[in-house]
């Protein structure tokens, strides 16, 4: 596709869509109709929504997409990679970028602590704050309060840190932060947490925590425009680097 014009076809409707299509000089496409085997037919470099379910997108997108095509979206089945090798196209599932996972990590991390703040009578560092999970999001978390000089600790089964030992000092903390995608509490100890915690779940599960606690895919959400600028800059770099190896 080096010498072929880039012609984009961005799925989805969040905001994050919608701001990368303006930076792709398109529009983004929504929903599922007619014309979408035609738009399909007509792109080569094709953004499917990230952090969304893309279950009925993709059976279109086995079926029309075009040799040397390039197909971007996050957590790619096999079965689908495997479909769209076959016939010539370059699936990138983007959430396999360490750089993208870092960026997107931190603006989740910032959006976290925005909700925190908004949620929170105290000021952030006069309170002693939980965070479930210490992968990139967690991590970020981690970073942002202590920027803030909050009193913070973290529970994470790669620490070895007891799960009972935690359950019992779970009234001390005034926020917690859970990025952890299951339920790791019973459903008493979860009242319990109520009764003196504000939760933030950013998890991709409802961990048994209250609907109304959970806050998935902040960056789109909340940081639309440079969430957009991000997963523009990836995709510009990863499908350079794999024209290139592709020679």
């Amino acid at each position: 596709m080096q010498n072929a014009r880039k012609t984009y076809l961005i799925l989805g409707d969040d905001a994050r869509q919608e701001n990368l299509a303006k930076l792709c000089g398109t529009i983004p496409f929504k929903g599922i109709d007619k014309d979408l085997k035609k738009q399909i037919k007509h792109s080569n470099i094709i953004v499917m929504p990230i952090g969304q379910s893309n279950e009925n997108i993709m059976p279109e997108l086995t079926k029309h997409t075009q040799n040397n095509s390039f197909i971007i979206g996050g957590n790619l089945s096999f079965d689908f990679v495997m479909n769209l090798t076959k016939k010539g196209c370059n699936p990138i599932d983007i959430l396999d970028n360490k750089d993208f996972v870092q960026k997107n990590a931190a603006l989740t991390a910032q959006g976290a602590i925005e909700i925190a703040k908004s949620e929170s009578v105290k000021e952030l560092e006069d309170c002693k704050c939980l965070i479930l999970g210490y992968g990139n999001c967690g991590k970020a978390i981690e970073k942002e309060l202590k920027d803030l000089n909050s009193k913070v600790e973290v529970y994470d089964k790669n620490l070895n840190l007891n799960i009972e030992d935690l359950i019992e000092k779970l009234c001390e903390y005034n926020i917690i932060f859970n990025t952890i995608p299951e339920k790791i509490f019973d459903n008493d100890v979860i009242e319990k947490i109520l009764e003196n915690s504000i939760i933030i779940n950013i998890a991709s599960h409802d961990a048994g925590f209250p609907k109304e606690m959970r806050f998935p895919n902040i960056p789109a959400k909340m940081f639309p425009k440079a969430s957009a600028s991000i997963l523009k800059e990836i995709i510009d770099k990863q499908i350079s680097e794999e024209e290139a190896n592709n020679v």
